[in-house]
């Protein structure tokens, strides 16, 4: 009888250690589960404090954009107009027309541009040189803008017809520049106008792409 009591106690022993086995088990799941639903609230709490900053920052940036927006044209005319004028003068040409902001239309097509100059200068057997530089100005240029100018430079005769027999060159403003638009754009031929705080860096390409 006290061999099967002593057996039944150590029965009894083995239950209780393998009930604290999974109690304890089951403690260090609750304080693990503790611990990270501790770190899941302070992760939400940096979460909700950056997506809070993200849009300050967004508003922030809507408001400039808004502010340069507005003032776009001002900007074309106040800072990359006299820059453009000085380059063509520079080069001995006279600049006899200005246009900002031209809008033009031609068989149900539309074209809009953001500067040209019309130019000449006097040459040899008092012929004259006739060049307009037409000039696109982005807030930040990329391949794309660079890929439009040229496409507009292609077809900007026949938009204006009038200026049939001038030669057209290109060049492209920015306040900033993509990674390698600018360097595309001088191997594309084209003038680059670049932003240098109140002064405008202007850059010529090796050869300068002429269309006529």
């Amino acid at each position: 009888m006290e061999k099967k009591t002593k057996k039944g106690k150590n029965k009894q022993k083995k239950k209780l250690s393998r009930i604290e086995i999974i109690e304890q088990i089951i403690q260090r799941f609750s304080e693990r589960i503790d611990r990270l639903s501790e770190e899941n609230e302070r992760g939400f709490k940096e979460l909700r404090e950056n997506i809070a900053k993200t849009s300050e920052e967004i508003k922030k940036l809507k408001t400039e954009v808004s502010r340069l927006t507005g003032s776009w044209g001002e900007f074309v005319e106040g800072m990359i107009e006299p820059y453009a004028i000085k380059f063509m003068e520079e080069k001995g040409f006279k600049v006899i027309g200005i246009y900002p902001e031209a809008k033009v239309s031609r068989d149900d097509m539309n074209a809009e541009y953001d500067l040209f100059l019309v130019c000449e200068k006097k040459i040899k057997n008092r012929k004259k040189e006739k060049v307009i530089l037409l000039v696109s100005a982005k807030t930040k240029v990329s391949s794309r803008d660079v890929d439009e100018l040229l496409e507009d430079m292609k077809n900007f005769f026949s938009f204006l017809e009038q200026y049939k027999g001038f030669k057209l060159m290109g060049a492209i403003a920015g306040i900033r520049f993509g990674k390698g638009a600018d360097i595309y754009a001088l191997r594309s031929g084209l003038i680059i106008m670049k932003s240098a705080g109140e002064v405008m860096q202007i850059q010529e390409p090796k050869k300068i792409k002429f269309v006529e």
